[in-house]
């Protein structure tokens, strides 16, 4: 089979596996349309955008974030197609990360923050969350109708701050954006965005998750939807198109089945819990090190 055949059998377990979640709000239609903006042309390879695009974010999603694993997988789904598969060398891979523009997936990311965004109503932007150790806040703003701005409203909105830090951290040790891999800054900055890409995916998901069952989505743990994911998109991939969608929605059941408590007045110390190794940092590269200990 040619290498157009194979890209589309990739293409087809991307979209019955990791895609099936996120198809409304990320089909190929978007993605396409977004290459025709940002005036992409591309060589007949088997990583094509599209392909590197969804390997990218099954890299970023998954707990092995390595290039290998995402290579792996590859293989393992044209390998059970009795398909010709590639090298075990991720450097193709590798190389077709570095050929996606920095823009495009920007862009991405934006349109999915800008469709989620819409979908939420204004009442749901308010919300109240008491517990603060803090006994006066003072704020100065300029919203001076009292009847548009009520003063309750405004410090509610202002406690909300704080969900902001929680949301970075979600980022940065959920999905593992803490340890950014790549070596040159183009790509530290391609990494951020497909990170960005798949927190507002996630979220995306909970959204659906928790609105109809009139559950709070961001009482929703990011780690719980995360592992229902992982699980049921193994699941979703070897079945067919009714039981895909049976399954799809036992999953949004299952992310709002169990919503995080609110923890009034909550404050933990400043300790790690586990003790570091008594090895010194890595401040020099690995071979001047095996030099300097040969």
């Amino acid at each position: 089979m040619d290498r157009q055949s194979r890209v589309q059998i990739l293409l087809d377990q991307f979209n019955s596996s990791l895609g099936l979640p996120f198809q409304k709000l990320l089909p190929a239609s978007t993605i396409e349309e977004t290459l025709f903006e940002e005036g992409i042309k591309y060589r007949n390879r088997l990583f094509s955008p599209m392909v590197t695009l969804w390997a990218f974010l099954s890299q970023v999603i998954d707990a092995d974030q390595t290039c290998h694993n995402t290579v792996s997988r590859v293989i393992a789904w044209l390998a059970g197609k009795g398909e010709e598969i590639p090298s075990e060398d991720p450097s193709a891979y590798c190389q077709a990360r570095t050929r996606l523009p920095e823009n495009f997936l920007k862009k991405l990311f934006g349109k999915v923050g800008l469709q989620l965004e819409e979908k939420v109503q204004r009442e749901q932007l308010w919300f109240c969350i008491p517990g603060w150790r803090t006994k006066q806040v003072t704020l100065i703003t300029t919203l001076l109708d009292a009847q548009a701005y009520p003063i309750r409203e405004i410090a509610e909105l202002y406690n909300l701050r704080w969900e902001v830090e929680l949301d970075l951290r979600h980022i940065k040790t959920t999905l593992g954006m803490d340890v950014l891999r790549s070596k040159t800054p183009e790509m530290v900055r391609k990494e951020i965005s497909v990170h960005l890409l798949a927190y507002n995916l996630l979220r995306t998901v909970m959204w659906e998750a928790g609105t109809p069952t009139k559950v709070n989505p961001l009482r929703l743990s990011l780690q719980e939807a995360r592992h229902h994911l992982d699980n049921f998109v193994a699941e979703m991939k070897n079945c067919g198109v009714r039981k895909r969608k049976k399954l799809y929605q036992t999953m949004l059941e299952v992310i709002a089945h169990k919503p995080l408590k609110k923890r009034v007045g909550r404050f933990e110390p400043r300790v790690r819990k586990r003790r570091p190794k008594a090895y010194p940092l890595m401040t020099e590269p690995r071979s001047i090190l095996r030099q300097k200990v040969a």
